[in-house]
């Protein structure tokens, strides 16, 4: 997997920040040039994990839950912005979202449940595949109990207004180098997160994304959401599968594990794709780490290090014959630890 390829799946991938579906930012953010956090309303006290823990199960569940229609910034340190158009209905057990892109490249987003449609117009091509986690913070719930408090320094904030909401804000700061800080606004009624910043150890702000403006309870239709794509029968339709294995199936272990990350599922490619294209995924809870490892190849291969946004990649020779690529919205040092671990089965 290239380092092109891999900027374009990053901006893909960060927008799990806040929704299941949303246009990222693929350019770098710089900490030194910090976004400035809003005013907060008192400092910060201590706030009990498990509290925040329940206050961030509810605002996942609102991000699915809930009927909604806004639209949605996400602005990187160094000025970078892009923005995004979204519809989304919750009717019984039934989700529906409509995503338009309204800066860089064209983009229309289509999701029923699991099923994520993308439409790029200028190529007229159609991306199909299936996706079983959406939404804010998705490993959360998996994670055993105490392990937010152990990696992280849960804090309240106070109270504030954003988008026309009161909102309470919650700042989760990491007791170690090996992840970002974040800071949360969850409407104070329903628990829907409107915002989310993104910090470095320090404090400063490598990302924020929010709802620049809002809907809640609008009256949205299924078939219209889907009619309102225009004219898709002339795209050319790619289906993009993978199937769920595990990394041992797959002959592959951790030697030594990366503090605070629990190994969350394992995929790969569906047959007829090259063998031992597997991703592995990991996560504390909060931050996501993907490991995408491949046959070396016959051609020589250069290692390489890039940023997206606050997504950091890597791409390095493992285990004598396999290429490993890494990304995570996590620091440098937490690739080259996942990097360093990561060995084949004897």
């Amino acid at each position: 997997m290239t380092p092109i390829l891999l900027r374009a799946l990053a901006a893909r991938l960060r927008v799990v920040c806040l929704l299941g579906l949303c246009a990222g930012v693929g350019a770098g953010a710089q900490a030194a040039e910090a976004l400035p956090a809003s005013a907060e309303a008192r400092p910060p006290v201590a706030a009990e994990p498990g509290d925040v823990a329940v206050v961030l199960q509810r605002a996942r569940e609102a991000a699915l839950r809930k009927t909604y229609t806004g639209t949605f910034i996400v602005l990187s340190a160094n000025g970078a912005m892009a923005s995004s158009r979204i519809w989304h209905l919750a009717d019984g057990g039934q989700q529906v979202e409509r995503m338009e892109s309204l800066t860089g490249t064209p983009r229309l987003v289509f999701r029923r449940n699991d099923q994520v449609t993308t439409y790029l117009p200028e190529s007229h091509i159609a991306r199909s595949e299936r996706r079983e986690t959406f939404g804010l913070f998705p490993h959360l719930s998996r994670m055993h109990e105490g392990s937010l408090g152990e990696f992280y320094l849960v804090q309240s904030t106070g109270t504030e207004r954003v988008a026309g909401f009161d909102t309470d804000v919650f700042q989760l700061m990491p007791r170690d180098g090996m992840r970002y800080g974040y800071r949360l606004w969850v409407e104070r009624r329903n628990g829907f997160a409107v915002q989310l910043q993104t910090m470095d150890r320090s404090g400063h702000v490598l990302e924020q994304a929010a709802f620049s403006d809002l809907q809640f309870d609008v009256p949205l239709k299924a078939d219209k959401m889907q009619q309102a794509l225009g004219n898709t029968a002339a795209y050319k339709v790619e289906k993009l599968e993978r199937i769920r294995t595990t990394a041992e199936a797959e002959g592959w272990l951790m030697r030594a594990g990366v503090p605070g990350f629990e190994a969350m599922d394992c995929y790969k490619r569906a047959p007829g794709a090259p063998r031992g294209a597997v991703q592995w995924i990991f996560s504390d809870g909060l931050a996501t780490v993907s490991l995408f490892i491949e046959p070396y190849g016959a051609k020589p291969r250069q290692e390489w290090r890039s940023t997206a946004g606050m997504t950091q990649m890597v791409g390095r020779r493992v285990a004598h014959d396999w290429w490993l690529t890494a990304m995570g919205e996590v620091p440098p040092q937490t690739l080259d630890a996942f990097a360093a671990t990561l060995a084949r089965r004897p």
